[in-house]
Parts: C-alpha cells; structure tokens; sequence
C-alpha cells in the first residue's frame, strides 16, 4: 500500500494507493485477503470499499462501494456508485448510479441511474432512469434538464425541458423538450416539445409541440 501524504488518510485493503487529501479511505470488509488495486488520488472524505480496481480523482464525500469493481469518480462532492460495476461519475454533486452496470452520469445535481445497466445521463438537475419493477430496463438516456424521469423502459431517451416523462414499457421512445410531456405503456413514441402533450396506449404516434395535446 501507499499513501503519498495528507492527514488522516486510511487503507485497509492490499495493493492500493492514496496520493493525498484529507480523510480518505480505501477499506476491504467482504474477502480482506484479496488485493484491491484501488486508488484515491486526493480529496476529502472519499471512500472506496470492496470495489477492485477503482478511482477517486478529488472532490469530496465521493463513494464507491458493495462490488463497484472498476468504477470511477472523477471528482465533485457526495457522488456514489453502489454495486454497479464499470460505472462512471465525472463530477457534480449528489449524484447515484445504483445497480446499474455499465452506465455513466457526467455531473449535474441529484441525479439518479437505478437498475438500469448500460444508461447515461450527462448533465441537468433531479434527473432518474429507474427500473424500480426489475422489467430489464436498459441503454437510457438523458442528456440534461430538470426532474426528467425514464422508467421501467428501453433504449428510450429525454434530451431536456422539464418534468418529461417516458415510463411503463415505451421502449424506443424519446422526448427533445418542453415541460410536463409524457409517453405511457406503449413502444416507439416521440414528442417533440411544447407542454403537457400525452401519448399513452399507442405505439408509432408523434407529437411534434403544443399545449395539452393527446394521442
């Protein structure tokens, strides 16, 4: 093990190395006998447990653990993967990628990857992809935006707005914009922008903007 310097750095797994900063910790509790090959390179307060082969940048608060082998935290403040292998967070604060393999959130504020393998979200604030009925939900993605939500779905994508939601099985489905759209229970939807337009128990249908508009 090394630790290059800083105060009250910690490990307690073999084979890792900690460069500095402040509080950090790289701790093995489940097969203590095994090398980690993890590495925390500054920061405060960040922490990897029982996750091989992963990386702290910096930032603070920033945790990796339950399995999250060959995860990264690039940096940002109170970032967590948590038995998600291979996953990614480049910064922000307050963001979670929860079992979910293979999946990435560049930074923003709050958002949330939940049983959703192979799925992005690369900015904005209060975003989630989740998968909170086990229905395979994978490869979504949202690029930015506020409190947007992917649920239960496939390969379906919200590029921004507001409150957009695509949930229940309406795979191949995407919203660009706007505030409050929706797309339920059917496949291969798109709505383009505007506010408050629904498709919901029709596959194939387009909504390009406007207010209140249904299918």
């Amino acid at each position: 093990n090394s630790i290059g310097g800083g105060e009250g750095n910690i490990s307690s797994s073999f084979k890792t190395f900690i460069g500095g900063g402040g509080g950090n910790t790289i701790n093995r509790v489940i097969k203590i006998k095994e090398p980690s090959y993890s590495s925390i390179v500054g920061g405060a307060g960040n922490d990897i447990t029982d996750s091989n082969t992963s990386f702290i940048g910096g930032g603070s608060g920033n945790i990796i653990n339950d399995g999250s082998a060959k995860s990264v935290i690039s940096g940002g403040e109170g970032n967590t993967i948590s038995g998600s292998s291979y996953g990614t967070i480049g910064a922000g604060k307050s963001n979670v990628i929860f079992s979910s393999l293979r999946s990435f959130i560049g930074g923003g504020d709050g958002n949330q990857i939940s049983q959703s393998d192979e799925s992005l979200i690369v900015g904005g604030q209060s975003n989630i992809i989740q998968d909170p009925v086990f229905s395979s939900t994978r490869r979504n993605t949202i690029v930015g935006g506020f409190d947007n939500l992917l649920s239960s779905t496939y390969s379906a994508e919200i590029i921004g707005g507001q409150e957009n939601k695509i949930v229940n099985t309406s795979w191949i489905s995407s919203i660009v914009g706007g505030f409050g759209n929706g797309i339920y229970d059917k496949p291969a939807n798109f709505i383009g922008n505007g506010e408050n337009n629904i498709i919901s128990g029709h596959s194939y249908s387009f909504i390009g903007s406007g207010l209140n508009d249904k299918v």
